[in-house]
């Protein structure tokens, strides 16, 4: 079996070529595309939501916690409820573990009833509950 490095896809929208180049950490390059999309669909707010969450995860992935807590509290407010768990992560980082805390806590209600939640031990909820254990 060969095992090749991915690449961004050819022909894809401009949002899976962010989430493609994020995938394969060129987050510069990704920051760089979010940037001209923020201006390029300013006016629709669906599209714009995920460009400003990609756009959080990657200031996270960088270290500017304040930047993407900008970012992704706008998309939050926005019409993108679970990017309350980007939010928690994000107040994580920054230390803030309580309020990092009642945010795990708000992920688990937005995604509570999805396929898997209501089984203990699936991973969506897993991931929610280590992120509460992990702030006490």
């Amino acid at each position: 079996m060969e095992i090749r490095e991915l690449e961004p896809l050819e022909g894809a929208t401009p949002l899976h070529k962010v989430e493609s180049l994020y995938d394969l950490a060129e987050y510069e390059e990704a920051l760089k595309l979010c940037l001209a999309l923020e201006k390029e669909y300013r006016e629709a707010q669906g599209t714009l939501c995920y460009i400003r969450l990609y756009k959080g995860r990657i200031y996270q992935v960088l270290g500017d916690y304040e930047k993407a807590m900008e970012a992704i509290a706008w998309a939050t407010d926005n019409g993108l409820p679970r990017a309350v768990i980007d939010l928690a992560r994000t107040y994580y980082l920054l230390g803030d573990y309580e309020t990092a805390k009642e945010y795990f806590l708000r992920s688990y209600e937005v995604v509570r009833g999805d396929q898997g939640t209501e089984k203990p031990g699936v991973a969506r909820t897993e991931s929610l509950s280590n992120g509460v254990v992990a702030i006490g």
